[in-house]
């Protein structure tokens, strides 16, 4: 197992480079404008500064300096990448409740009363694994 050493310094600069688990993909590339969008609205919540950044294919390197108060850049990573994960979602088609999908038996077993509308509830998690460090 891998033991990191990490540095908790409030308004600290740091190097990162996220990647994929697919290092074949080119997820990053191919959906530019949804990655942006991720950090964008990650930004007035856990405010950064994004020194530098190069958004390869399979993987992405940042320099990110974070406020004089802050050293919380794992809080800003998970929520840059749930963000992501969940635009990808939305643009491939998928839906947010299975009675949405018009892919699928499930309305045949809701008309005939076997199954709830509501069946299935929301999706469980935000961020299916699809990157690593």
């Amino acid at each position: 197992m891998v033991h990191y050493r990490r540095r908790r310094v409030p308004g600290g600069t740091h190097f990162f480079t996220v990647t994929l688990r697919n290092r074949k993909s080119a997820l990053l590339t191919d959906n530019i404008g949804l990655l942006r969008a991720a950090f964008r609205q990650v930004h007035p919540r856990r405010p950064y500064t994004l020194d530098a950044a190069v958004i390869l294919p399979d993987h992405l390197h940042v320099v990110m300096a974070l406020p004089d108060f802050d050293f919380d850049y794992s809080g800003r990573w998970r929520a840059i990448k749930s963000l992501f994960v969940r635009y990808l979602r939305r643009a491939h088609g998928l839906v947010e409740r299975v009675v949405d999908w018009p892919y699928s038996s499930f309305g045949r077993y809701v008309r005939a009363g076997v199954l709830p509308m509501d069946w299935g509830g929301r999706p469980v998690a935000e961020n299916d694994g699809a990157f690593a460090e």
